[in-house]
């Protein structure tokens, strides 16, 4: 629901944008900060420099999907991070199972984190999109899907593949 629901709005968005899953993102801003340091000759902040050149690359929007913060280098350096991509005009916008407050629960050095939980409370607006069902526990019958439907594992009774 979450992720369908964002790749709507990402479809309908009619600025300069960029999708990218929240884990791969972060992958990709850890290895630019280490090609700059190895690089060098670069002034001030290191992770300002990667902000600024991702927001320049990205224009408007930003859209994470599976936002979630697991990884203690990962909450270190968010809070910059994002500050930086907002204060450079670039919108942001997340899907997660997680509200700010929940997130890095029970990390390493959390106290850390907070000031970046407080920086997305103040500057974000929740949605949530909670719902009793979750339609993909459902069985077909139940859902009048249609018999272009796949269903994974094979195994399970319900499946069947349309040709």
């Amino acid at each position: 629901g979450k992720s369908f629901c964002m790749d709507l709005f990402y479809d309908h968005a009619t600025v300069t944008k960029r999708r990218w899953h929240f884990h791969e993102f972060m992958l990709s801003t850890h290895e630019r900060l280490h090609k700059l340091k190895v690089k060098g000759g670069f002034e001030g902040n290191p992770l300002t420099v990667v902000a600024r050149e991702i927001s320049q690359e990205t224009g408007q929007l930003l859209c994470f999907d599976e936002f979630q913060v697991t990884d203690i280098g990962d909450a270190m350096i968010l809070k910059k991070l994002l500050e930086t991509l907002f204060a450079c005009g670039t919108s942001v916008v997340f899907t997660s199972n997680r509200p700010p407050g929940d997130l890095y629960l029970n990390g390493l050095n959390r106290h850390l984190f907070i000031p970046c939980i407080k920086m997305l409370e103040d500057t974000t607006r929740v949605v949530h999109l909670d719902h009793d069902k979750d339609y993909r526990s459902l069985k077909m019958s139940q859902t009048g899907a249609c018999a272009d439907v796949y269903i994974f594992p094979a195994s399970s009774p319900e499946a069947r593949i349309a040709v």
